[in-house]
């Protein structure tokens, strides 16, 4: 249990360590800034007039990361273009996709031809007209379900792999 002594207390901004050296530049510059302000005009600073400026706090806005010094929008979008095309493709997860999507899609039909199969067989040899038809749709269902989840597999991954 926390005693919560501390909770007005302000904290001091602490930038993630992915953007210390953009903060760290950030007040080397306001640095440089105030110091080119004192040497323009010494009577103003003159007899401590000079004004601390408090440490970030959490509360403080802290800048974008496209606002760092020397990075502006078209390098950062340059940059990312160059990192999508170094990515590896995933081709053979692509060709195992295709693979197996045209793999059902051929069980799919088999199962489709074979359901007709069976129900022109069946009529000649005299079976139970509802047994025919419950397995036929049942096989047939099935198969028609197999050939169209392997077609959409097989164009997906198609489609990703352009990508």
């Amino acid at each position: 249990m926390t005693d919560g002594s501390n909770k007005r207390t302000p904290r001091t901004f602490e930038p993630p360590p992915w953007e210390r050296e953009a903060f760290e530049d950030l007040a080397r510059k306001r640095e440089a800034t105030e110091a080119a302000a004192k040497e323009a005009d010494p009577a103003a600073h003159a007899g401590g007039d000079e004004v601390a400026v408090p440490p970030m706090t959490a509360t403080a806005a802290a800048p974008k990361a496209t606002t760092a010094p020397g990075l502006d929008d078209d390098k950062v979008e340059m940059m990312l273009a160059q990192l999508s095309l170094e990515e590896p493709k995933m081709q053979a997860v692509h060709g195992l996709a295709t693979w197996a999507g045209a793999l059902l899609v051929v069980l799919g039909t088999a199962m489709l031809v074979l359901s007709i199969w069976w129900q022109v067989s069946g009529m000649r040899n005299g079976a139970a007209l509802v047994q025919l038809l419950i397995q036929s749709l049942l096989v047939g269902g099935f198969g028609m379900g197999f050939a169209v989840l392997g077609g959409m597999i097989v164009y997906q991954s198609r489609r990703q792999a352009r990508s």
